[in-house]
């Protein structure tokens, strides 16, 4: 049986609060970009980083998965955004654009998951491909006003966030219910 996992809770509350600040006041958020991105990025490095030491070890001895470098390059980058915020403001769309483009793709990946789980696979299918499509339009078509893409910016997280959560409650939820059953075969 799964349990919740508190790494991917945390991920998708920090996407929908910032994207809900992009969406409250788009305008405002330009001149706290910087610092903003930074803290996002090395709160995600940190949670990485933390995950990785308390993952188990497989049989081999190795841990599964690229938990620490993956957190250790987002903590570089963090200090690097804060230390060079001038090119960061001429990519931001890119950047953000990643952010949601990524979270998409890891809801299309989990797809798998969800059919062998015997979920439905609309909902997650959906919000994947929708979250993808946003970020890849972020990256993609600069706006010419920031509001406007700091709006787009902030839909995507607020929807990838809200996938997130719908997301782990869907596979622990199903996870439960597989063991359940597989405890009355058992019997």
């Amino acid at each position: 049986m799964r349990k919740i996992n508190w790494k991917n809770i945390l991920l998708a509350l920090m996407y929908l609060l910032l994207g809900a600040m992009f969406l409250v006041k788009p305008e405002g958020v330009e001149d706290k970009l910087c610092y903003i991105l930074s803290g996002s990025m090395g709160t995600m490095g940190l949670l990485y980083l933390i995950g990785h030491f308390f993952q188990k070890v497989d049989e081999s001895g190795r841990k599964e998965g690229y938990g620490f470098a993956i957190g250790a390059l987002l903590i570089i980058l963090a200090v690097f955004v804060t230390e060079k915020q001038q090119l960061l403001i001429s990519l931001v769309p890119f950047l953000f654009g990643i952010m949601v483009l990524i979270r998409g793709l890891i809801i299309i990946q989990n797809i798998g998951f969800f059919r062998r789980m015997g979920l439905g696979l609309a909902i997650p299918l959906i919000s994947g491909v929708l979250t993808t499509a946003l970020g890849l339009t972020v990256m993609l078509y600069p706006f010419e006003k920031m509001s406007v893409l700091f709006t787009f910016i902030g839909i995507g997280l607020v929807v990838g966030g809200c996938a997130g959560i719908i997301e782990e409650i869907l596979i622990v939820s199903a996870s439960r219910r597989l063991a359940a059953d597989q405890e009355q075969q058992a019997e």
